[in-house]
């Protein structure tokens, strides 16, 4: 999917469409955008600088069904070992945990 501007932030309840890392232009962003979406559970601005650009955001009450849901799962605290042990090319970029 071509990338869109980023014309607001990710901020907690913004929906954003997910993306691999990549240079482009001489500096890191997002590319290989692909029909994947996520909801920020969380203020995320720094996503805003590499281009995941918000395309939606949850509205009223909703926010408390998307907390409701993330409860059932809960963290996933082996998420930067399986990402550091993958076979990742954007190994330079931090792992922040399940909530970034």
């Amino acid at each position: 999917l071509p990338t869109d501007p980023v014309v607001a932030s990710n901020l907690r309840g913004h929906i954003a469409f997910s993306a691999a890392y990549g240079t482009r232009f001489g500096h890191r962003t997002a590319v290989n955008r692909t029909a994947e979406l996520f909801i920020s559970l969380r203020d995320i601005p720094r996503l805003d600088a590499i281009g995941f650009a918000p395309v939606g955001r949850v509205l009223g009450s909703g926010m408390a069904v998307v907390d409701a849901l993330y409860a059932g799962y809960g963290e996933m605290a082996d998420v930067c070992a399986l990402r550091n042990a993958s076979a990742n090319p954007d190994r330079a970029t931090p792992c922040h945990g399940p909530r970034e």
